[in-house]
């Protein structure tokens, strides 16, 4: 299920995430496991220590911006903000990080010792089905060496916006105090400018982790569901899996690695959805923010909003999967009549895999289409309500 290149991308990412501090992980390639160390977990809490302390430092200094500078009218005041939104979900992510990093490390390994073990089990040797995971493989691969490409340069963009920007409220110069001169100073302009790059790296790193242990995990959890479904009419796995004792046993199997994964990293799509702030932004103060935050904030609202886009999809997919595979299973016959009325009880016990909330919200087909729906609605009528607003305190 997984190639040799998949566990030399996960040997980078440990390594930028290790090294910079944004996990306590390390990963062995040839073991093929992940594990922590005692100086990688002190790093790894003196790193979110450290990254917090930063972050409350610079919320403080933008809440004494807008209570010295006039607040919402000031036209920084919106970038600012929207500052405050997306560190809000990078401190939440990496506190998730830190007080699960034991479950974390723990479903990582389940999940990359799983699914190899279920190809290796039930999955025919024939060269069609070879073919097919093999495709799978690549197509897993690509879109890891994608996202692993893109977040180990996007920490980029933050310091450039903080350079390119000197009289901004978040820029170096405006952190520094203007005692004695000191926010002049090339030394003490540098050590801020690298103080943001290392908060920026610490921030898209951790979610580069996030974005592709989703990724190994949702990918060849689909392709399981494919081969648990009994209505299916092409199976690459052997007949002997379709069968009442080893699908309770895989099915069960499955959902103890789904839901310890749902559990360490669900929490961390609590408030993936407070970027929003910035699809705004961009739309209602278009001929007022300067380029350098319409950029930021342009990027950071694209490319959030695809991440969210591509968990909805992912997730509602898996839950139609789970829900047709069980329903599939009603035409399972078992040895005997005792056996086929066993595991029917067994399918009526089971739930559908899913991701959410149980009794609140769980993600299903819909939820990616109704997400892109409500952004654009949602954010039109925002953007209409306002400039009636405005409208109607120029009118008085």
């Amino acid at each position: 299920m997984y190639s040799n290149f998949t566990y030399k991308l996960l040997f980078i990412v440990a390594k930028a995430t290790a090294g910079i501090g944004a996990f306590c992980g390390n990963f062995d390639p040839r073991e093929r496991i992940w594990y922590a160390t005692e100086q990688s977990r002190k790093k790894f809490t003196l790193t979110t220590s450290a990254y917090i302390s930063c972050i409350m430092f610079l919320w403080v200094k933008v809440v004494k911006f807008w209570v010295s500078e006039g607040g919402e009218n000031h036209p920084d005041f919106y970038s600012t903000y929207g500052f405050i939104c997306l560190t809000s979900l990078n401190v939440w992510m990496i506190l998730n990080f830190c007080i699960h990093q034991d479950d974390i490390l723990i479903s990582a390994n389940r999940i990359l010792h799983y699914f190899p073990n279920f190809t290796k089990k039930w999955m025919r040797k024939s060269r069609a089905s070879m073919k097919d995971i093999l495709k799978y493989s690549q197509r897993m691969d690509k879109h890891v060496f994608l996202q692993v490409s893109i977040m180990l340069i996007l920490p980029i963009s933050p310091t450039t916006f903080v350079i390119s920007s000197p009289d901004h409220p978040l820029a170096p110069k405006q952190l520094l105090p203007q005692k004695f001169g000191i926010n002049v100073h090339l030394l003490p302009s540098m050590a801020c400018i690298m103080m943001v790059a290392w908060a920026a790296m610490v921030s898209w790193y951790a979610m580069m982790l996030f974005v592709v242990f989703g990724t190994l995990y949702m990918i060849p959890i689909t392709v399981v569901m494919q081969e648990f479904d009994a209505s299916v009419i092409t199976h690459h796995a052997l007949s002997a899996l379709r069968t009442p004792p080893n699908l309770m046993r895989e099915y069960v199997n499955l959902q103890l690695v789904h839901k310890l994964v749902t559990q360490t990293t669900g929490p961390t799509l609590v408030v993936m959805h407070v970027v929003l702030f910035c699809n705004f932004t961009v739309l209602a103060n278009w001929d007022t923010l300067d380029i350098s935050t319409l950029v930021i904030l342009a990027l950071y609202a694209i490319s959030h909003q695809l991440m969210w886009a591509a968990t909805l999809q992912a997730t509602g997919m898996l839950h139609f999967a789970s829900v047709k595979t069980l329903e599939s299973w009603k035409a399972v016959v078992g040895r005997d009549k005792i056996e086929t009325n066993v595991f029917q009880k067994f399918r009526k016990s089971m739930k559908p895999l899913s991701i959410g909330m149980e009794g609140v919200k769980t993600f299903n087909r819909l939820s990616a289409p109704k997400f892109k729906k409500d952004i654009s609605v949602g954010t039109f009528r925002a953007l209409l309500t306002l400039s009636k607003n405005r409208g109607d305190r120029k009118n008085m």
